[in-house]
């Protein structure tokens, strides 16, 4: 028997830093992302023991890998409410894991960076 995988989930953030500060979207929007991602949490069918998070808003020659052990956030967004940009998330970083994910982007002929 192989290896279990764990599911994939797309975890969008709308435009701006939404449902988590009021930019003056309609509430039904707001709500139903809001919902939405509540529902995350049980997707996986145990807890994971790490996150991969895949963003397109680092712009970089090749894909870069974070290897903090406590990553920033990066707020590259502008125009917002203060409020916006105290936003954190004191996610724990796993450089091994980030080198593990190099090396497969290594053996796939991908190019990646850190």
């Amino acid at each position: 028997m192989g290896v279990a995988r764990m599911p994939v989930v797309f975890i969008p953030h709308g435009g701006a830093p939404w449902p988590f500060v009021d930019v003056g979207f309609p509430k039904q929007d707001v709500d139903a992302l809001a919902a939405y991602l509540r529902t995350v949490r049980d997707v996986p069918p145990t807890r994971p023991r790490a996150l991969l998070v895949v963003s397109a808003h680092w712009e970089e020659r090749v894909p870069t890998v974070m290897t903090a052990t406590r990553p920033p956030i990066l707020y590259d967004y502008r125009g917002f409410p203060p409020e916006s940009y105290r936003i954190t998330w004191p996610a724990a970083g796993d450089p091994a894991l980030a080198v593990r994910v190099q090396e497969l982007l290594a053996a796939a002929g991908i190019a990646a960076g850190s």
